[in-house]
């Protein structure tokens, strides 16, 4: 009985199933466009600086290149991408919400709110970072490929991104992340402010991301502003020397880091979760 009531009222994974096949057909062609569009602009990149690198060892490969130089930048790019892709994927959660229509098409299907939200917010978050992920591989071998057969002297140096050049322990090589502790930080951070674009756009289905984007702005300029004039009132040398919280050393402050990070993602999503649960047909504001 009980178990019958709580799939009826919050989740049924028959229906939770059903409901992302019809996501998945439904939005197949807009999905595949801007799968095709980040792969497009990852390999322009990709090109476009391999176009300098490259040209550098046209005449000559120094002994010292044993790997290949475009590493660093290639990563580097696709942090930023992913950054910036992933928080517009994030706006992107309630877009059906936009108009009329398609407020009636998604709050009435038959399915609970809990259902309907997990399931964008799956697609547009876990879902996106795979496809992010491909599409970051298909670019990646297309420079190999397309480098390879433009600077043949360059062939055995020339290699796709290894997965360790992320995340690496071994100081003698560089990678962007030396610890784990700090690679858990980032990820938490990128979480982070993709929930505050997935609050956005239950908050403003339409331009959600110019519109969070701006909001979160204003907030940074207000917060940075009473910083400054409380800096000014209180302190009058404008220096303040700030300690660890806690007397926390820097492992400990990334972890509590971390951990306050996450904390404000679920809550963040949570409250998301409510107000898309409050949306009507009608919007009225």
């Amino acid at each position: 009985m009980m178990k019958n009531s709580l799939s009826d009222t919050l989740f049924s994974i028959h229906r939770f199933t059903d409901l992302c096949r019809k996501e998945m057909v439904e939005n197949w062609k807009t999905n595949a466009m801007r799968f095709v569009l980040l792969y497009d602009v990852l390999t322009v990149l990709f090109l476009w600086n391999g176009a300098y690198e490259y040209d550098r060892y046209a005449d000559e490969v120094p002994d010292y290149l044993t790997e290949d130089p475009q590493w660093q930048i290639v990563v580097i790019f696709t942090l930023i991408g992913l950054m910036l892709s992933g928080l517009l994927s994030s706006s992107f959660v309630m877009e059906g919400m936009r108009n009329k229509t398609g407020r009636i098409n998604l709050l009435m299907t038959p399915a609970t709110s809990f259902e309907k939200f997990i399931t964008r917010w799956i697609i547009y978050t876990f879902a996106f970072l795979l496809l992010y992920l491909i599409a970051f591989k298909l670019a990646d071998w297309t420079r190999v490929l397309f480098f390879s057969a433009v600077h043949p002297q360059l062939r055995e140096v020339i290699a796709p991104v290894p997965p360790n050049i992320v995340l690496g322990e071994d100081a003698r090589h560089w990678a962007v992340f030396q610890e784990v502790g700090k690679f858990r930080l980032a990820v938490s951070f990128y979480f982070f402010c993709q929930s505050l674009y997935v609050l956005g756009s239950t908050l403003w289905p339409k331009n959600a991301f110019l519109k969070t984007t701006t909001a979160l702005v204003l907030v940074a300029m207000l917060f940075v502003g009473v910083g400054a004039c409380s800096a000014e009132l209180f302190i009058p040398d404008g220096f303040c020397h700030v300690d660890a919280p806690f007397g926390l050393d820097e492992e400990g402050a990334v972890r509590l880091s971390t951990l306050l990070l996450a904390l404000g993602a679920c809550v963040l999503w949570t409250l998301a979760y409510f107000r898309f649960k409050e949306s009507e047909i009608i919007q009225r504001w």
